[in-house]
């Protein structure tokens, strides 16, 4: 579906890609893994190359993109460089670091004809094409750092027409990654689909010991839940790295984005994220038109690029949380009580420090279990007096709140009534309660 997708976006805006690339130079990547502190730019992805004002509006810092092996090496031996150069350019000059997927066979080296997704006729043939674009993308000017090898490998999810998804693994996976950890940079796993569990995808991982070849697991469309399954699993055993989304989202339920980002940004602060490309989602897709564009982030009205109802709520929360280093602020409570957690299901507030002058509660309230109430009211032990409270809305309205200040800290009471009212065919309150210092 990933490159079914990436082919509308690109046919439906003609020369996007071509204006990018003009009078622009190579620009160096972003920092090595694990030297600075976490931002919700370096969290927040998309897949397809996006228009700069739509990357600057949504606070993008990583796209995801095809260099699909028949693109790049057409024939046997010839290698055609023009459009994966031009992804990595047009990303680095927007200031987004780029994925490259490492996907499908190429029509010549097919061992069944007509079957792009299926294993290579000669597994030597596989390894020239990855070993040839980890080579030229992992070094200067590019200096690409990740990169992630097929895409949801399963035969269930229909990307992969080998006999079985364990033939996967060794036909395609460890020959690919042990090039990729040769050039020092690092391996995605290929995108598990929620077409398959994740028990099957951790007997993946364990047979022939393949995570000791993989960075960064990466899955598609899981919910929160899958977060703790596979940190318990994985990270916390010191086995991989990192846990990326790398396609999430694809829906036109407006509850959706600020539901799953809110909780997985959270859980990670609190899980000791450390290195800035731990944790990632990538929404799938950046750009749609007809029935998909309300699934997407942005769509084109009147030959307009013009944020969906997704990409208005994106914006509101890059608005909220991005513009500095990232941490948890637990310091707080509120009336009611809302707890911390990943359940999509149940209503919580989440608390996040944002650089030094801002601090964040973010509220998601389920409408049928709060219908009741009025108001909810926040108490924060901020260590400071702030000289700006609101609250801002899933779409990004702003109001002023009154605080109350005592000995503990400020308190502030957020109506609902209004927040209701916003979305009516939400079925969740979306609020975030902004402390600025300055």
């Amino acid at each position: 579906m990933f490159q079914t997708r990436r082919t509308l976006y690109l046919l439906a805006v003609p020369g996007l890609l071509l204006l990018a690339w003009k009078g622009i130079r190579f620009q160096a990547s972003a920092a090595p893994p694990g030297v600075s502190d976490p931002t919700f730019h370096d969290f927040n992805g998309v897949c397809n190359l996006p228009a700069p004002e739509v990357v600057r509006q949504l606070g993008l810092g990583w796209t995801r993109a095809d260099f699909q092996w028949g693109t790049v090496e057409p024939e046997k031996g010839k290698w055609v460089w023009d459009k994966t150069d031009q992804l990595v350019a047009t990303a680095h000059a927007d200031s987004m670091e780029i994925l490259p997927v490492l996907d499908y066979t190429a029509p010549w080296a097919e061992a069944v004809k007509g079957q792009q997704t299926g294993p290579p006729e000669h597994v030597q043939d596989w390894e020239d094409y990855v070993d040839h674009v980890v080579a030229r993308y992992s070094h200067p000017p590019f200096s690409l750092r990740y990169f992630q090898i097929w895409n949801e490998p399963t035969r269930e999810a229909g990307f992969w027409r080998g006999a079985t998804n364990r033939d996967f693994i060794d036909t395609i996976y460890l020959p690919a990654a042990k090039i990729v950890r040769r050039y020092n940079a690092r391996v995605v796993f290929s995108g598990w689909p929620h077409s398959n569990s994740l028990a099957e995808l951790d007997g993946l991982l364990s047979d022939h010991d393949a995570w000791r070849s993989t960075d960064i697991l990466d899955v598609h469309y899981f919910g929160g839940s899958a977060w703790q399954h596979l940190y318990d699993y994985w990270l916390a055993a010191g086995k991989c790295s990192g846990i990326w989304q790398t396609e999430i989202g694809f829906t036109d339920n407006a509850d959706y984005l600020p539901n799953t980002y809110l909780r997985a940004l959270e859980w990670a602060l609190g899980s000791g994220w450390r290195d800035p490309d731990q944790y990632k989602v990538f929404w799938y897709a950046n750009w749609g038109a007809g029935k998909d564009a309300l699934k997407c982030l942005s769509t084109t009205v009147q030959g307009k690029i013009v944020l969906t109802t997704n990409g208005q709520r994106l914006a509101a929360m890059n608005d909220a949380l991005g513009g500095g280093a990232l941490a948890s602020f637990t310091q707080f409570q509120t009336t009611p009580s809302l707890p911390s957690t990943l359940d999509e299901s149940k209503a919580t507030a989440l608390g996040f420090k944002v650089g030094d002058s801002r601090t964040v509660v973010a509220l998601l309230l389920n409408k049928v279990g709060y219908q009741s109430y009025s108001s909810i009211s926040v108490h924060a032990s901020l260590g400071f007096r702030p000289k700006r409270v609101e609250v801002v809305t899933a779409s990004g309205q702003r109001r002023a709140l009154d605080a109350v200040y005592t000995s503990r800290g400020v308190q502030v009471t957020v109506p609902l009534k209004n927040m209701q009212d916003e979305c009516t065919n939400c079925a969740w309150i979306v609020a975030y309660v902004e402390f600025e210092a300055s």
